[in-house]
Parts: structure tokens; C-alpha cells; sequence
């Protein structure tokens, strides 16, 4: 008998402990959890649709162009999310760079532009030779005239192609730094 209460006694101390933790968690939850938190959600600060921007330098020049199917800007961080970007950076020369993609988003200060899907850089200069920069993604720094990706990119002009995975390129300069797998089609004339 004594082995039997004994038994009874723990198994009943055990069930006691488990409506305990169970009791404790259950009044635990807060009911507020399961509640949608309004505040919680980004605010748009404004939004617009079919924008037309364009920016100008200290001179009066255009420094850029920029057509957007939509923009909406966050009240708490300052950031734009953009729909279909179309930019003309000009930055005091002739021939812009014309840089697009599906998506964006843009920075407080509008310096940095991470270019989302579909990515594509095109130029020609001044003597008429055009080139094409496309990647699923990149980051565009205007104000330095400077883009870079660590995906994989493509650049195609009248000589050839040129395949890479990331990149770094200072368009103030024309030029282009490949980070690895270089491979290339050029055709001899």
C-alpha cells in the first residue's frame, strides 16, 4: 500500500506541476498579441503617381532626370519605394546614363538607390558607341556617379559581351571593375 500512495503522491505532484506551468502560460499570452498593431505598419508620409523629378545642380544644370509609374515615401525612415524608375543622370555631361529597372528603393538623403529586378544601365557617348549594363539587382550612388552589384552582370556593347558576377562601376569615369567570373564574346574586326 505504501508503494501505491507513494507512486499516487508523484504522479499527482507531476499532474499538479503541469496545470500549473499550463495555468501560468495561458495567463501569460497577452490577449494584445493577437491584436493587428496599427502602429506597427509603415506610414506613407505621401505618394505619387506618373512622377516627373527633376534635380538640378548648385550651376542650374540638370543633374537627373527621373520618370516613376509610382513613389511612396515612408514617414518613419525617409524612404521612397519606387515603381518602374526611369533615371537620366546628366551630372554635367552631354550623353546621360539612363539607368531603369522594376523596382526601387531610395534613401532619405535620395543619394543611394537600390535597383530591385531587372536592372539596366545604358550610355552611348560621344562617339556614338553604345553600352548596356543589365543585373537582377544594384546599387546606384548618384551623387558619386557610382554603382555597384554583387550579382550577376552582363555588359554588352558594339565590340562584344561581357559576362561577370559583381561589379563596381564609377560612371563619372567610364569605368568598369569586374569582381569574378569573367568571361567574354568579342567579335574581330
Amino acid at each position: 500500500m505504501q508503494k501505491r500512495s507513494s507512486k499516487q503522491s508523484v504522479l499527482t505532484m507531476i499532474c499538479a506541476g503541469i496545470v500549473i506551468v499550463a495555468a501560468l502560460g495561458y495567463w501569460n499570452i497577452r490577449p494584445d498579441l493577437f491584436i493587428d498593431d496599427e502602429d506597427s505598419t509603415p506610414k506613407i508620409d505621401f505618394y505619387a503617381t506618373n512622377s516627373v523629378t527633376d534635380q538640378f545642380d548648385t550651376h542650374g544644370n540638370l543633374d537627373y532626370h527621373m520618370n516613376a509609374v509610382r513613389i511612396e515615401r515612408m514617414s518613419d525612415t525617409g524612404i521612397s519605394y519606387v515603381t518602374l524608375p526611369s533615371i537620366l543622370l546628366y551630372k554635367g555631361k552631354e550623353q546621360p546614363w539612363d539607368i531603369s529597372s522594376k523596382r526601387s528603393e531610395v534613401s532619405a538623403d535620395g543619394d543611394e538607390v537600390e535597383l530591385i529586378t531587372d536592372v539596366v544601365i545604358k550610355r552611348t557617348d560621344e562617339k556614338m558607341h553604345p553600352i548596356e549594363i543589365t543585373s537582377p539587382s544594384m546599387t546606384a550612388y548618384l551623387n558619386k556617379e557610382y554603382a555597384h552589384t554583387v550579382h550577376p552582370v552582363k555588359i554588352t556593347t558594339a565590340q562584344g559581351t561581357t559576362h561577370a558576377v559583381g561589379m563596381n562601376a564609377f560612371l563619372n569615369e567610364g569605368k568598369i571593375k569586374l569582381l569574378s567570373n569573367v568571361r567574354g564574346q568579342y567579335d574581330a574586326r
